[in-house]
């Protein structure tokens, strides 16, 4: 013999489990709609799988495995604001001639071409750090913290880059931190 208190409760109890499931297929849209810009990102922009679609160039423009391999660790490193900052100047990054310099500067490049390229490259990297500001802040927010970032970064650069691409970032540093 069923009592109206068992009744009542039995309405209760499959409303929860409704508004449950619900939730659970709210977060699965989700995440396939992510999956589909994910995938419109590698269709379209001949992107990387390994990238999130919110740091893939949209401008068709592609990254060279070094920095693409860097741009898949800062998305491991940086905290959640200054990965925002990043992934904002990927998408929409400005290119300059010296990019493929860079990129194809083989290692024993010597010391004029090293010189010449980080004078060159020095205004168009200031005006990107102009232009994301972001990019120069603390960050506080980092997962395994600031110093781990810088250190990785770091040691990420020296596995990445040739002896004379280390070089020209050296030089190119040197020259943006005295103009400052």
């Amino acid at each position: 013999m069923e009592h109206a208190g068992d009744r009542r409760a039995g309405r209760h109890q499959p409303a929860g489990a409704l508004r449950a499931l619900d939730a659970e297929l709210a977060a699965t849209v989700e995440r396939l709609q992510r999956a589909r810009v994910e995938l419109t990102a590698i269709l379209d922009r001949r992107a990387t799988p390994e990238l999130p679609a919110d740091m893939v160039p949209a401008s068709g423009a592609s990254l060279s495995e070094a920095d693409r391999s860097l741009a898949l660790l800062m998305t491991r490193l940086m905290g959640p604001r200054k990965l925002a900052v990043y992934g904002e100047l990927l998408r929409h990054r400005p290119s300059d001639p010296t990019d493929d310099e860079f990129d194809n500067l083989p290692g024993d490049a010597g010391e004029d071409v090293r010189r010449d390229l980080a004078e060159r490259m020095a205004p168009h990297v200031r005006r990107v750090l102009g232009a994301y500001p972001g990019l120069r802040d603390p960050d506080d927010d980092a997962p395994r913290g600031a110093r781990v970032l810088a250190e990785t970064t770091a040691a990420a650069a020296r596995e990445l880059y040739n002896p004379a691409q280390r070089d020209v970032l050296v030089r190119m540093q040197a020259l943006l931190e005295n103009a400052s």
